[in-house]
């Protein structure tokens, strides 16, 4: 039961992940330049942010690196969450916290046996 766990929260972060990610690296990313900028971070942040949040969804729905990526996401996150707080609990702030949580219960406790990540230890082991 925990590693369906594991695999739907994965998919399910990675989805909204890859859906926020996309326009900041291949769309108009004027919104998140402003926004960004708004809030006292470089422009570069914005890429940074699409390289992250990208790459960790196609991590995440693989299950390798979870722990890695999860970790990166939800340090993201808790920085997203401090910026929205500030705002108010808007449905914004609702969103960053949520990712918050699934990326932290991923750190935790990982991809379970339902990700490349645990077939690859599998195979590892076999040849020690």
């Amino acid at each position: 039961m925990k590693d369906a766990a594991s695999l739907f929260l994965r998919l399910a972060a990675s989805s909204i992940f890859l859906y926020y990610g996309w326009p900041k690296l291949f769309g108009d990313s004027t919104f998140y330049v402003e926004f960004f900028t708004g809030h006292g971070f470089p422009p570069l942040f914005v890429t940074l942010s699409g390289i992250l949040e990208v790459f960790g969804g196609i991590f995440l729905i693989l299950g390798f690196a979870t722990r890695v990526f999860a970790g990166l996401l939800s340090v993201e996150m808790l920085i997203a969450n401090i910026i929205e707080f500030r705002q108010g609990f808007t449905p914004a702030t609702q969103l960053t916290l949520l990712l918050f949580a699934i990326s932290l219960s991923l750190l935790l406790h990982g991809g379970g046996r339902v990700s490349l990540g645990y077939l690859f230890s599998k195979k590892l082991k076999s040849f020690t």
